[in-house]
């Protein structure tokens, strides 16, 4: 048993809307393996993605981590498939989905002067191996109004420019992404999408600093050399 006795006792007191981040830890490091099915886990859900949505969680692939468990168990083959009993229902993983997505696009549009490049590739690697499309997501963002969204569309194009393959979750070492995913993936990181792309959008990187141009820029003639290559 992982927890003691008391330590269970005084988690169970407190009430819902008076838990903490620190209060809900546990659960982000220990839900399945050491208690909690997913239905006992689900309770909790909607307190930790308030907590997500103030970006108040420390590391946030372990929410990840939890939340695709609950979908695909095999993903947690490493330490041994966990007992999560019930899976996810389909309300459950449409409504999670699309909250995450949503949570990034109003992420991606705040006005601050960094990008947010590490975030696209922490919740691309959650929302890629989740068991819902991906297309659409990547087309809002490719097509969207707001110049800071397609800036850090491009910086996601380029990051994926020089490091191809599938996203990762430091917490689950296997993250296969779904088969309709895949395809989507294939098609906008391509040397002929990346390059047509960051050719109408360069501008735009220009709210992140000349750090951002150039590593745009350097993505660009990297892609160009590889369609050159292929044709």
């Amino acid at each position: 048993m992982c927890y003691k006795e008391e330590e269970i006792t005084r988690f169970l007191s407190i009430p819902y809307l008076d838990l903490t981040v620190e209060d809900l830890r546990p659960i982000l490091w220990d839900a399945y393996m050491c208690w909690g099915t997913w239905p006992e886990v689900a309770y909790y859900v909607p307190q930790l993605l308030a907590f997500y949505y103030r970006d108040a969680i420390p590391d946030e692939e372990q929410l990840y981590e939890k939340l695709l468990l609950a979908v695909r168990p095999e993903l947690g083959m490493r330490i041994g498939e966990p007992d999560i009993g019930e899976k996810m229902t389909n309300a459950e993983r449409r409504s999670i989905f699309h909250f995450v997505m949503a949570v990034l696009e109003d992420r991606l549009a705040a006005e601050v002067e960094y990008n947010r490049t590490w975030t696209l590739l922490e919740t691309f690697a959650f929302l890629t191996a989740f068991d819902q499309p991906i297309e659409p997501l990547l087309t809002r963002l490719a097509q969207n109004e707001n110049p800071r969204i397609r800036a850090n569309f491009c910086l996601l194009l380029s990051e994926k420019t020089f490091s191809p393959g599938p996203f990762s979750n430091t917490w689950m070492d296997t993250l296969t992404v779904l088969p309709e995913n895949e395809k989507a993936l294939d098609h906008f990181f391509s040397a002929e999408y990346v390059v047509s792309y960051l050719l109408q959008h360069v501008e735009d990187v220009s709210l992140f600093g000349k750090e951002a141009e150039a590593e745009v820029a350097f993505a660009f003639d990297w892609a160009m050399a590889q369609q050159d290559a292929a044709s």
